[in-house]
């Protein structure tokens, strides 16, 4: 009966998790974000105060909503994976990140999804 009773706790605890994971929407790429806003130098671009940088990874959920209000808000933005994309590891590393969605502009760090800082860029 123990043993049952955990296998039903095993099977909730994954759907839970899986419905939480669940990812809606296709990353927005770099090559997506130049096919939409035209080539730029985005070595350039990143030195700029008023350029958005998203870091995120395949599969965040939180990541996924981040992105949708920065286009709900008409927010620009240049998104890195930080598992295939050497500048957005870098980032990464470079703003000590210890999780995604990680957004930068300028001197401004926001870790994780937080609605309302992200709303004030």
């Amino acid at each position: 009966m123990k043993f049952f009773l955990f296998f039903i706790g095993l099977v909730l605890l994954y759907l839970v998790y899986t419905k939480m994971t669940k990812v809606d929407e296709i990353p927005y790429t770099e090559a997506q974000y130049l096919a939409e806003y035209g080539p730029t130098n985005t070595k350039k671009l990143k030195i700029q105060n008023d350029l958005v940088i998203l870091l995120s990874r395949p599969g965040c959920g939180y990541c996924t909503q981040a992105k949708r209000l920065l286009r709900s808000k008409g927010i620009k933005f240049i998104e890195y994976n930080v598992r295939t994309s050497k500048e957005g590891r870098a980032l990464f590393e470079k703003y000590q990140g210890t999780g995604v969605p990680l957004i930068i502009k300028g001197p401004l760090v926001i870790r994780g999804y937080n609605e309302q800082k992200i709303s004030k860029l």
